[in-house]
């Protein structure tokens, strides 16, 4: 605000009202607003394309927010920001075929960081193959990453741990296993644990991470509604109350 109080002919300064307002205020038509400001003035701007993208996203207008990345992607193709926003967008909209490859193509760019990407921007690719599948597809990125996970007590934790989960409780075995090892860690986001435990079919413990997100103000919230991995736990009143809060926030 201060920025456009000096000058309002500032796109960046318009991306980053937008964000704020899609993120953290929950005020959607005041972001849509300050997004297409941007890039009106300065459409070759991939920033202004990247958010305005985002904020479609968040609003499941996926073929627009697509054609928003695209745009980004050609104006700066070296950018990796946004070809991992691309692949989140690809993911929420269930276009899981070109999920999948586009998931390949950013871990060939940085194979370290495919297993991350995979558990915070793809998750919802995960819900597209059977378990066997996504299992395999899940520890070829671990592998890939290279990671030395630790559990709770800080001890390594190896592949074949894993694979010894998977053996006997099976891929919601795996999740649940996952989400543990990520439920004390103060900078994952609570968000991304709910929807892996939702996935797993622990409604409970969903539902109580969702809220300690809403609490936290995360910016994964302005995608409560269209998240894939949160489908087993629509039309559960608390739910559909918490959807409300983030898609409506002045009548609370």
């Amino acid at each position: 605000n201060k920025a456009l109080a000096l000058d309002n002919k500032v796109s960046e300064a318009y991306s980053a009202l937008c964000d704020n307002k899609t993120y953290y205020e929950y005020d959607f038509a005041g972001a849509e607003n300050a997004c297409k400001r941007a890039v009106e003035l300065k459409p070759n701007s991939p920033l202004a394309h990247n958010t305005y993208g985002r904020f479609l996203m968040s609003r499941g207008r996926f073929d627009e927010a697509v054609y928003e990345f695209k745009t980004a992607i050609e104006l700066e193709p070296t950018s990796y920001f946004h070809q991992i926003v691309y692949l989140t967008c690809l993911s929420l909209a269930r276009r899981y075929d070109e999920g999948f490859r586009q998931m390949d193509r950013i871990a060939e760019l940085n194979p370290g960081n495919a297993f991350r990407l995979y558990w915070q921007n793809a998750g919802a690719l995960m819900t597209a193959e059977p378990p066997e599948q996504a299992f395999a597809r899940w520890l070829k990125y671990l592998k890939s990453a290279n990671l030395k996970m630790v559990n709770t007590d800080e001890q390594p934790i190896s592949i074949q741990h894993f694979e010894k989960i998977y053996q006997t409780a099976g891929w919601p075995g795996v999740m649940r296993e996952q989400a543990r090892m990520n439920k004390e860690n103060p900078v994952e986001h609570k968000f991304l644990i709910a929807a892996i435990h939702a996935q797993a079919g622990d409604k409970e413990t969903a539902m109580e991470f969702l809220e300690k997100s809403y609490a936290r103000r995360e910016i994964w919230m302005a995608y409560l509604k269209i998240e894939p991995r949160l489908d087993s736990l629509r039309g559960d009143p608390r739910f559909e109350e918490l959807v409300k809060r983030v898609e409506s926030p002045n009548a609370f």
